[in-house]
């Protein structure tokens, strides 16, 4: 059907869903080959092809207000059907759309069918499948070749998982969930898969145990940090003593790195050191075997991705505060930073890890608002060097449910500092003459490569985040 005028092509992607249901990818189409004809009417609908056809470029809060969506349903629309976002930089986009004015919200995108280009026509669109016909059509008893029907997945991972399609299902919904790259994540599965049956088990799941010990060997506070994720993360198994292969894949997604098995667990993990004994004359010191060894976090880290708690922690902070928590995607996390103003003012920053980086130095990665990124080794020096951030302590209030703003690096890294630093809770509670330190106190020490401290649990840390 041809439209010639915005007014007709609203009638056409916005009409009476009782007349007859328009396919998401369809009204994408339609937009994009409208715009084709009309290329002064790309910033009005947010959508053009590129110069190659097959590409296109979307800004998901223009389209979703011209079609009644919200911006985030737009994106899982996308993701349903299998359209991955194509990483490009404000230079690129602007090399390619002269008039595209800012390029924060546009992003380039590519359909995973061969039948969503600019020569396709509606009948293609219509018959390219959301993700659970995809999942359905893929993993078929009768499938004879797996490797050509999911490009992505490596041989011996669909060996191990060829007794449990379950697995398979949560793989392939995590591959077309997330928009990643075909031949990163199948490089990432090799990886994975190679350490799982090398170092762990034979088997498509394995005893929480054995995990632990390969990953971070002898720690009794690792082991138990690891544990209590495991058990977060887990959704295959039944027990809480095992753990399944596709469960430890998003496991190592966020916590994992191919060089240092543990990294990123040690940094968001509060190391406290294990009592010591002694033998029966006083000498001759050694580790404790009975130790009771809680669940511990860093004051910036929560195991939670649950904005609503993390805001909780956020509101009461005096100053500058900032929180980390696990982000929806596998591959990231959530920085979300409070500012020293009197209004509750938090911003979001997503913050990208790579398991499988290409070096050490690009292990976790913020992108800016010209769409370049910059990465380092380490969480710290992410935060320290990137960002400007300091440690602070942080202390636990009543929920909210404020929603935070979501920013690019710039917002963060280039804020405008405080005339005046306030003190941290450290010196707040060494500047009250009533507190009395009491004898039995605990003492949370930091991990070595931060700061380190000393502060009673009961004032710094929020009991949310230490687990009896």
């Amino acid at each position: 059907m041809e439209v010639d005028t915005v007014d007709e092509l609203k009638n056409l992607v916005g009409r009476d869903e009782s007349k007859g249901r328009t396919k998401f990818v369809v009204k994408i189409f339609h937009m994009l080959q409208f715009v084709r004809k009309h290329p002064e009417k790309m910033l009005e609908l947010g959508a053009s092809w590129c110069n190659d056809g097959r590409h296109f470029v979307i800004n998901s809060n223009i389209l979703g207000s011209f079609l009644g969506l919200k911006a985030n349903s737009v994106n899982t629309n996308f993701r349903d059907h299998g359209f991955q976002i194509i990483s490009s930089n404000a230079q690129d986009l602007r090399s390619e759309f002269s008039n595209m004015i800012e390029t924060r919200h546009w992003k380039k995108r590519i359909s995973g069918s061969s039948s969503f280009t600019i020569n396709s026509n509606i009948d293609d669109a219509e018959n390219i499948p959301c993700l659970q016909q995809r999942v359905d059509n893929a993993f078929v008893p009768s499938s004879a070749d797996y490797e050509k029907e999911v490009p992505f997945m490596p041989k011996e991972t669909i060996t191990l998982l060829a007794e449990d399609q379950s697995q398979l299902l949560n793989i392939y919904r995590m591959y077309y969930s997330h928009s990643y790259e075909c031949n990163y994540f199948k490089t990432f599965l090799s990886f994975v898969t190679n350490l799982w049956k090398t170092q762990i088990s034979e088997l498509n799941y394995a005893n929480s145990t054995k995990i632990i010990s390969v990953i971070v060997g002898e720690n009794p506070q690792l082991e138990v940090n690891l544990d209590f994720i495991l058990q977060q993360r887990d959704e295959s198994s039944q027990s809480s003593e095992i753990v399944t292969f596709d469960s430890f894949v998003k496991y190592f997604m966020r916590y994992g790195d191919s060089t240092d098995l543990s990294l990123t667990l040690r940094e968001v993990s509060c190391i406290t050191p294990q009592p010591p004994a002694f033998d029966i004359d006083g000498f001759n010191v050694f580790p404790s075997q009975n130790y009771d060894q809680k669940v511990q976090f860093n004051d910036w880290f929560s195991p939670f991705a649950d904005k609503n708690h993390a805001l909780t922690v956020l509101k009461k902070q005096i100053g500058e505060a900032w929180l980390l928590i696990p982000s929806k995607t596998p591959n990231q996390f959530t920085l979300l930073y409070k500012d020293d103003s009197y209004d509750f003012n938090v911003q979001a920053l997503h913050i990208l890890h790579n398991p499988i980086p290409p070096d050490t130095e690009h292990r976790y990665g913020v992108q800016f608002h010209d769409g370049t990124y910059q990465y380092r080794s380490t969480l710290d020096l992410l935060f320290t060097d990137v960002l400007k951030l300091a440690y602070r302590g942080v202390s636990d209030v009543e929920t909210l449910h404020n929603r935070p703003k979501y920013v690019s690096a710039d917002d963060i890294a280039n804020r405008k500092k405080p005339e005046q630093v306030l003190p941290n809770l450290e010196s707040q509670i060494g500047e009250q003459p009533e507190f009395q330190q009491p004898e039995d106190s605990q003492f949370w020490y930091l991990s070595s490569q931060f700061n380190c401290s000393q502060v009673d649990t009961q004032v710094a840390y929020p009991d949310s985040f230490h687990f009896e």
